[in-house]
């Protein structure tokens, strides 16, 4: 499972990514966000970060840590 973790595309894309994944594992209390390839690039990591919180997590904000 780990060689598929990785959550790329919209916004809409990402949320419904974690959808999917929190359903497959039985709900989840955390997310961690790892990037490496903006160590060079801060207005791609910002982007990202703004991105995540912004538009991801509100799509998302029902999940709880328990599955549904």
């Amino acid at each position: 499972m780990a060689d598929h973790l990785w959550l790329i595309g919209s916004p809409e894309t990402v949320a419904a990514k974690l959808r999917r994944l929190y359903g497959d594992v039985g709900g989840f209390g955390a997310l961690l966000m790892l990037v490496y390839d903006h160590w060079q690039d801060q207005e791609g990591w910002d982007k990202s970060t703004h991105l995540l919180a912004e538009k991801v997590m509100p799509m998302v904000a029902d999940l709880t840590g328990e599955a549904a």
